[in-house]
């Protein structure tokens, strides 16, 4: 296989330049525009005058600022959000930043230097033109995206499955990076297997007869800039010929890579596209944030698949990959039943035997999580006995497991009387004392891990949180590096009420520990922490069974971690539309807060 040695993103691209009116303010952008259109929201039209402007985007990585004012005079448009730069000489108006870490720079078209005779810069779409002035809005019309087609070329290599790459260059989008070859549909004359095979020639040199042609995967992506398109992945695996650089202006190098151990530097739409395939879904939803890197992050993974419609009894199950290494090591199954949480990145399936038995088959979202879940069934998990499942096999270049199935259903919007509610959180108490049994001498990275997201997701949580919320949560952040540092232990790191399992006898079992590592005990308590909320008669229950009552330091480092935990779950929920986690951080900030204002009018009367 190449190895390639990967540039610059924006080395040897396109450089154009620009200016404001009186020329005190002048920049250049290198890489090639991205998403050129005009913009007619009422937003625009009053800050500018006009009833529509004209934006692109180019990678701010290749943004300078070369005149004599430097860096243009910033204001906040939307605050906390989106900032744009103007000449505060005379007023013209030149670019728009997001606020963190953007990966692209918004660019007025009208301030590049020929921008006119530019093919590159004509627009591709119009936006909200329909709040524009009544004379310039037409009908409302039909949103429009454009369409991509993905060759997924596939062969057998020494280690398993293998797919073609072509590193990007030149003046395109992405350049410096790893993608599969790809193109647009030409026009109305041009169906997508046609598009296909044209680009396969055209691109790699190969020959495809349309009848070796399968669907793989449909992707809606949208970039961090925010615009949006809808990739139409084709997998091929014969043809004719040997694939190879045909376009050495768009194309520097071409290699196979394994399906199963893909590199880091490929482009985040594209790697979307083929964790979807390797996990046998036929549809995926990839919609990155302002801010998300156009390079493949694992941080910020916005992969999200559907299930298949389709009635055939294998419908819902794995990829064949996944489904041979779980053959191979419980023997034919029989059946498969989609069991993931409604959450994206979840996929877990329930296998039935041939023979009957049952097993639970688990792709996990990255190398991290799987390693973390297979790291803790081969140490400390054995010791709980049967009250955790057993690891039955595991694969790391597939990011699967199988393991054992437990009685009983999850403690998930159950419902009990009050004195049975009580007897659970004793059973709470006790296996969370066995998870906690042993001291970890691994590095607990929890609070800092914590605390460097902390301005990022109230960010994206701002629309979201009451009066005082950031400042609350900004304010115990502060105190965190004062808190007594607790023992590290090794913790679930997701230990909620799906994650347990109860059956008739009374009887707790514990699943799922893909967030396992060494943490303070607490860490497994700020779940939990919402659920006993006005319920003293539960939180006492717990401790009993837990053997002790938490010290006074705990209880601080659990309100700091409570509290980051909330605004994260607020950001996720609001991100992803998952109404639950959302509402559980609203709850649990709501109710810190009345807990501190209690707190301090207590200490003020005496």
């Amino acid at each position: 296989m190449q190895h390639l040695d990967l540039p610059d993103p924006t080395a040897d691209t396109a450089v154009r330049t620009g200016g404001c009116l009186c020329g005190a303010l002048r920049f250049t952008v290198a890489g090639e525009p991205d998403d050129p259109h005009v913009c007619g929201c009422a937003h625009c039209a009053r800050r500018s005058g006009s009833p529509f402007q004209w934006w692109t985007s180019f990678p701010v990585t290749g943004l300078s600022w070369t005149g004599e004012h430097g860096e243009p005079t910033w204001y906040d448009t939307h605050p906390g959000k989106t900032r744009r730069g103007f000449c505060s000489r005379c007023g013209s108006h030149v670019a728009a930043l997001d606020h963190g870490d953007p990966a692209e720079v918004g660019i007025l078209v009208t301030a590049l230097d020929g921008h006119r005779d530019d093919p590159a810069l004509i627009p591709l779409n119009p936006n909200r033109l329909n709040e524009a002035a009544s004379w310039l809005a037409p009908a409302p019309t039909r949103h429009q995206e454009p369409i991509d087609v993905h060759l997924l070329l596939r062969r057998d290599g020494p280690d398993g499955p293998e797919v073609l790459l072509s590193r990007r260059s030149g003046a395109v989008y992405a350049t410096g990076l790893l993608h599969l070859p790809s193109g647009h549909i030409d026009g109305p004359h041009e169906d997508a297997v046609q598009a296909l095979l044209r680009e396969g020639d055209e691109e790699t040199g190969i020959l495809i007869d349309r009848t070796d042609v399968r669907h793989a995967v449909t992707v809606h992506h949208r970039s961090p800039g925010g615009a949006a398109r809808i990739g139409l992945v084709f997998e091929v695996r014969r043809w004719r010929g040997e694939p190879a650089i045909m376009e050495p202006d768009l194309c520097d190098a071409m290699g196979w890579y394994p399906l199963a151990d893909l590199p880091a530097e490929v482009v985040a739409y594209c790697r979307a596209a083929l964790d979807a395939y390797r996990d046998g879904r036929h549809f995926a939803v990839h919609f990155q944030e302002p801010g998300d890197a156009v390079a493949f992050d694992p941080a910020a993974d916005r992969l999200h698949t559907l299930p298949s419609t389709d009635t055939g009894a294998d419908a819902d199950g794995p990829g064949p990959a996944v489904r041979e290494f779980a053959e191979r090591a419980v023997g034919r199954i029989a059946s498969w039943t989609d069991v993931s949480w409604a959450r994206p990145g979840s996929r877990v399936w329930r296998a039935i035997g041939t023979e009957g038995g049952q097993w639970y088959v688990k792709v996990h979202r990255g190398a991290r999580f799987h390693q973390r879940e297979v790291g803790a069934h081969r140490s400390w998990v054995p010791g709980l006995g049967a009250a955790a499942p057993r690891l039955v096999a595991a694969d790391a270049d597939l990011w699967t497991v199988v393991v054992t199935a437990l009685p009983g259903r999850s403690l998930h919007g159950a419902v009990h009387p009050p004195e049975q509610q009580r007897a659970v959180f004793r059973r709470i108490g006790a296996l969370a004392a066995a998870i906690h049994r042993r001291p970890s001498t691994g590095f607990d990275n929890t609070l800092h891990d914590a605390l460097e997201k902390v301005e990022r997701h109230l960010d994206a949580a701002r629309a979201y949180l009451a009066p005082g919320d950031a400042d609350f949560v900004r304010a115990l952040a502060a105190c965190a590096e004062l808190l007594q540092e607790p023992e590290t232990v090794f913790t679930h790191g997701d230990l909620q009420l799906r994650n347990l399992l109860l059956d008739g006898s009374g009887e707790l079992y514990v699943i799922d520990f893909e967030r396992a590592q060494p943490g303070p005990a607490v860490r497994d308590f700020v779940r939990l922490a919402d659920v006993w909320a006005g319920r003293p008669d539960l939180l006492e229950a717990l401790t009993a069974g837990y053997g002790r009552p938490f010290t006074a330091a705990e209880l601080e480092y659990l309100t700091v971690l409570e509290a980051l935990d909330a605004v994260s779950g607020i950001r996720y929920g609001a991100a992803t539309g998952d109404p639950e986690v959302l509402e559980r951080g609203l709850r649990t900030l709501a109710r810190l807060r009345t807990t501190a204002r209690a707190a301090a009018r207590q200490e003020g009367t005496t």
